[in-house]
């Protein structure tokens, strides 16, 4: 797959009717369902093989509300399915690292650069991890980063918000009412 890979997904793929009845299809969760879906898949001893010269792509909305709602609902629905870690814990760990910057920028120097800075690591991080996954002349051009930088403080601003949600129904005993719900 040449470093192109950015499973696991379910995005575009052809699944064998046996491994489908095998794991009984997709739980049913209104985001993660793919992750465990391909986890028990792969405990169920299938194979998975890749078509390296297939592509799959999925874009964000055109309207930057309607990408920020859809993040704010996966993030929330990722919670209900218990997988902070495969998404939270990142971004948490990225703005406490930023938070202790910051502590260290009060105490030895330019506070105001601490977050830009930070930020601008993650966005030349970010385009250089997906250089290959885009047919890019110049794939770490300055021109891009302010995008990058926007699309990624979008969907941070978003998870936050449906983790938020998340904490809110959790706290008020809401959420184990609809999960009961649901459950029935």
């Amino acid at each position: 797959h040449d470093g192109k890979w950015r499973g696991p997904s379910v995005a575009s793929c052809l699944i064998r009717r046996e491994a489908w009845h095998a794991v009984g299809g997709f739980p049913s969760y209104r985001a993660s369902e793919d992750l465990f879906f391909i986890e028990a898949v792969a405990r169920e001893g299938f194979r998975a093989a890749s078509a390296p010269r297939a592509r799959a792509f999925w874009t964000l909305a055109r309207v930057w509300r309607a990408s920020f709602n859809r993040f704010s609902v996966y993030s929330y629905h990722n919670l209900v399915a218990r997988r902070a870690a495969d998404w939270h814990f990142g971004i948490l760990r990225h703005y406490l690292i930023c938070a202790l910057l910051t502590v260290a920028g009060i105490a030895y120097g330019p506070l105001l650069l601490t977050y830009p800075a930070w930020l601008t690591l993650r966005v030349l991080r970010t385009v250089w991890r997906k250089r290959g996954s885009f047919d890019l002349r110049l794939p770490l051009s300055p021109h891009r980063w302010p995008g990058v930088a926007a699309i990624m403080l979008l969907i941070d601003a978003a998870t936050l918000d449906g983790a938020m949600r998340y904490w809110l129904e959790s706290k008020n005993g809401r959420l184990d009412a609809r999960l009961a719900a649901r459950s029935s």
